[in-house]
């Protein structure tokens, strides 16, 4: 259910735009519960976060590519070269911080996070909806609304 919340909140900042993100950032602050290791909380809830954010913009690229244009394209390709093993990077940290809960094991799990948040930051500005021209009409076609 969180999880289904979270895309929603995200979905709606790609509507709403960059303001929005805050509020996505403070949603995501849930308290830690008592016996629960922080680190791991918060790892979990960026993880999430980021790659939900990832798989929004792919869709919308993908959903929206004859509009969007090659330049947009060429950037999200980058992303979806970088994002999987940026993701198994946190993932192999995290699983290694909770086997070994050591300073290093903590700074090696909060690189590869920066990592992936740069990432995934990526994604949320590139996912914010520019003004997007569509093609022209052509003879025949019915009268669109004008864009959002």
């Amino acid at each position: 259910m969180r999880n289904k919340i979270l895309s929603f909140i995200l979905t709606l900042s790609l509507v709403l735009g960059p303001a929005s993100i805050v509020v996505v950032t403070t949603l995501g602050c849930v308290a830690v519960m008592p016996g629960q290791d922080a680190v791991v909380v918060r790892t979990e809830q960026t993880l999430d976060g980021a790659v939900d954010t990832l798989d929004i913009l792919f869709k919308y690229e993908k959903d929206n590519r004859a509009v969007l244009g090659p330049t947009f394209k060429q950037k999200v390709d980058n992303l979806r070269r970088n994002a999987p093993p940026a993701i198994d990077t946190v993932k192999l940290a995290l699983k290694g911080y909770k086997q070994n809960r050591t300073p290093d094991k903590k700074a090696t799990l909060e690189s590869a996070l920066a990592v992936l948040q740069v990432l995934a930051s990526q994604a949320a500005q590139l996912a914010v909806p520019t003004t997007v021209t569509p093609p022209p009409p052509t003879i025949g076609d019915p009268p669109q609304p004008p864009s959002p």
